[in-house]
């Protein structure tokens, strides 16, 4: 893959895709394009950071270790989202793990370099900020959604936003949805009981297949309509 390639796939959705030529060219001739292992991490719990990432292919997950020594997963990334910002602009530790899930491959933008970018061209420091805000203002929805939205209508809205992605990006051929049980949960502030309940039902009215960790959306429209109810 050549930043040809990246910048096509990172054009079609989410900030960058916003951004003007310029700054594009600059992240680009800037970045380097690493690929991760399955589990493998781009940072750690406590460190510093040391870029800004941007998901090419694949999936990455963020996610927070308890007292308990249980793992709560927070986010899931897509092709064409973006992360670490946080630590670069506030220059405090990382809050967070962030790994591979599978293989992905990741456009990287070093600390030094993104510096050296707002140093340069002081106008490109807002286009960042936006970034920030914009990855803000997804959190904020997910917190109202915990807050309007049923179980089954959290997990309809997300499948149909990772499959969504998925298809806009081509980055599988079925668009099949990697994600166990206990990641739903997670993720979706739910117990096993209940995402298991939503799932069962859900095969039995051929709305979705399931089958070790891998999810097919069958009846889309019955999913939008459910998410819909509430909005």
């Amino acid at each position: 893959m050549n930043t040809n390639d990246v910048d096509t796939i990172l054009g079609k959705r989410g900030w960058y895709s916003e951004q003007p030529d310029r700054l594009r060219k600059l992240i680009l001739s800037n970045a380097t394009i690493k690929t991760y292992g399955n589990g493998e991490f781009m940072y750690a719990l406590g460190d510093a950071g040391r870029a800004l990432y941007a998901l090419v292919e694949g999936q990455a997950k963020l996610d927070f270790i308890t007292r308990e020594g249980n793992d709560l997963l927070l986010r899931i990334f897509l092709p064409g989202d973006w992360f670490g910002l946080v630590a670069l602009l506030d220059e405090q530790p990382l809050p967070h793990n962030a790994f591979a899930s599978g293989k992905a491959t990741l456009l990287e933008l070093s600390k030094s370099a993104f510096e050296q970018i707002v140093g340069n061209e002081p106008q490109y420091y807002r286009n960042f900020t936006k970034l920030f805000c914009f990855n803000m203002r997804d959190t904020m929805q997910r917190e109202v959604d915990m807050g309007l939205l049923s179980p089954a209508q959290r997990l309809a809205k997300l499948l149909l936003e990772v499959d969504d992605v998925q298809k806009l990006m081509r980055t599988e051929r079925k668009h099949q949805i990697h994600m166990s049980q206990a990641e739903l949960c997670s993720i979706l502030c739910a117990s096993r009981a209940t995402i298991i309940k939503i799932m069962k039902e859900w095969e039995t009215d051929n709305w979705i297949s399931y089958h070790y960790g891998k999810i097919s959306i069958i009846n889309q429209e019955a999913l939008k309509h459910l998410v819909e109810t509430a909005l």
